[in-house]
């Protein structure tokens, strides 16, 4: 984390699309305020971190919720893959055979995400992960397999366990055999097989939500401001809520709706249509002062749909598409550091790049714009998109020889793939600059002389020899580039159908074992908390595919779990 991201205040960050943040309000006399709504924890942003905080605390008994949203729920969790990463011994694990232990699950997130969490933090998260699953599985969930032994960014419509990250790959396994661990939530009726597992996932918990007597949801409802004490202590949020049945809200919703499918993210239409609804909430939104009597809960996602945060903060990834909604606006933390919050980890996206399927193409080496190799092509595609914005620019492509190439057009016809995986890249394998010769390849790209020639050289002669890799690649996916013609397939952060998208990492700096908001002197903020990529968390240091999903549901639980035992604690 960069001094100058993390001391940086983005509480007046606000964008045509965003939530217009306001200071927070000071309120010296709670007793005497005239409140709208009274509730002892409000949860504010209900994908699945704010799902999971008001599920927890309502069973935890005794806590009045109000959950609300600035949308409809869902969230980019609704968006997303819908994959949970957990291990430890799953019953959907122990279904398919696949031996596994919390220890193994400890080590190799160590291995992967670094020192940013606590050991003992992230033993705790794989000694729970197990129960998350029934957990989810219990609240409407289902997660099943078979398993995809394939390595895939997304595993195919059939399958539902697979290798989600980095566990196949030797510098990151660890001493325990590598598990599949990625668990993509699976629909109940078959004809739904072909769904994003998001929102899949998504529909069950907000049925179970609805159906919970201790939850109270205010849809259409943004946070604009904290209301705070005479100590600085948060008690409360000011909601705008747009009118329940009005012909408003109608509109925010259809516009809303729209904004968030796939087709409208991918051609970036969703930009005027996140503007219209943001505008619309601007005109007939109505304030709604809430007092929570135990906490507030933030839960409102990431910043990536606020560009002038993304720029601002992380200006190497800046050129990445958001993967996101225009609910990931930054509100928490604009919100949190209003009140004196400190952020963490504002330097970091999690950009993906994959160059599989077709699993072929792992044998190729992806090289940046002076023809040198960057990143171990094996790698789960965070590792790939950090390298192509940290290293590279944002340009990079992708070489291979004619054997790799032939290999790779029969998988694309052949193997199961969904149309996000297949289309991108039979029109990158069409597109593809073909050369005689490396130096003709080379000169194509125009690439300084010498310089592609010589790393396919190094490649080709270690691969040749039996030496290790440079880059750490398993030699199931080394073989020399040496039989023409050779192709480059360009990879870059804008490639045509297949730009790289990012979600943040960075966001309000929490107690790990509380999700309490600290202050810029690392003392709680009373009464505010930050669950999901609202905060800093598990995922915050490095990404694998269903990590952020769990860590929803791990620090969902924590916030629920601190309130109501304080709540016990008083009585």
């Amino acid at each position: 984390m960069t001094e100058e991201a993390a001391a940086t205040d983005y509480s007046g960050y606000n964008t045509p699309s965003s939530t217009q943040i306001e200071q927070p309000l000071v309120v010296e006399d709670a007793g005497a305020f005239a409140w709208d709504e009274k509730c002892d924890m409000l949860v504010v942003g209900y994908g699945l971190a704010g799902a999971s905080a008001a599920l927890k605390a309502a069973e935890l008994g005794g806590l009045d919720i109000v959950l609300a949203d600035r949308f409809n729920g869902g969230g980019t969790s609704a968006l997303s893959g819908g994959v949970v990463y957990a291990g430890g011994g799953t019953h959907v694990q122990k279904q398919f055979g696949i031996a596994d232990s919390a220890e193994g699950l400890a080590q190799y997130l160590m291995n992967e995400v670094g020192t940013l969490r606590r050991p003992e933090t992230v033993k705790r998260f794989a000694a729970s992960s197990t129960q998350m699953i029934d957990w989810l599985e219990a609240r409407g969930v289902t997660f099943d397999g078979p398993v995809y032994e394939k390595k895939a960014s997304y595993p195919p419509p059939p399958y539902f366990l697979y290798y989600s990250g980095n566990e196949k790959v030797p510098a990151f396994s660890g001493q325990h055999p590598p598990a599949p661990r990625g668990h993509r939530a699976r629909p109940s009726d078959s004809r739904d097989l072909k769904k994003f597992s998001g929102d899949v996932m998504m529909a069950g918990l907000k049925r179970t939500v609805e159906a919970t007597p201790a939850i109270r949801l205010h849809l259409q409802a943004a946070a604009r401001r904290l209301i705070v004490d005479a100590q600085g202590g948060v008690i409360g949020a000011e909601l705008w809520q747009i009118p329940p049945g009005s012909k408003a809200a109608r509109r925010h919703q259809f516009y809303t709706q729209l904004s968030q499918k796939m087709v409208v993210l991918a051609l970036g239409l969703n930009g005027p249509l996140a503007r219209a609804a943001a505008a619309i909430e601007r005109r007939y939104a109505q304030p709604v002062r809430v007092l929570a009597r135990r906490g507030v809960v933030l839960a409102t996602g990431g910043h990536v749909d606020n560009r002038r945060i993304v720029e601002d903060a992380s200006p190497a990834f800046a050129k990445a598409m958001a993967a996101g909604t225009a609910g990931d606006d930054g509100s928490a933390l604009r919100l949190g550091q209003g009140v004196g919050a400190r952020l963490g980890q504002m330097h970091l996206l999690s950009a993906w790049r994959f160059v599989s399927p077709p699993m072929s193409w792992i044998k190729g080496i992806v090289v940046d714009a002076r023809g040198q190799r960057i990143v171990n092509e094996e790698c789960y595609g965070a590792r790939l998109g950090d390298a192509l914005f940290e290293q590279a620019n944002g340009r990079a492509w992708l070489i291979t020889d004619a054997p790799v190439q032939v290999a790779a057009r029969y998988e694309l016809k052949h193997d199961p793939l969904w149309p996000f995986q297949r289309l991108p890249a039979q029109f990158a394998a069409m597109r593809a600059k073909r050369a005689a010769t490396i130096q003709e390849l080379e000169a194509k790209l125009g690439f300084a002389p010498g310089s592609l020639v010589a790393t396919v050289e190094v490649y080709n002669g270690a691969t040749q020899s039996g030496a290790p890799d440079a880059f750490g690649k398993s030699d199931q996916f080394r073989t020399a580039l040496a039989t023409g013609p050779f192709y480059a397939m360009d990879i870059s952060y804008d490639a045509p159908l297949n730009p790289v998208g990012a979600i943040t990492l960075g966001g309000l700096d929490v107690d790990e074992d509380t999700a309490g908001v600290r202050n810029v002197s690392g003392e709680p903020i009373a009464g505010l908390y930050a669950v999901g990529r609202s905060a800093v968390g598990l995922c915050s240091e490095n990404y694998i595919s269903g990590l952020s999903l769990a860590d929803c549901v791990w620090s969902g639980w924590q916030a629920a779990e601190t309130i109501a035992g304080n709540a016990r604690g008083d009585n």
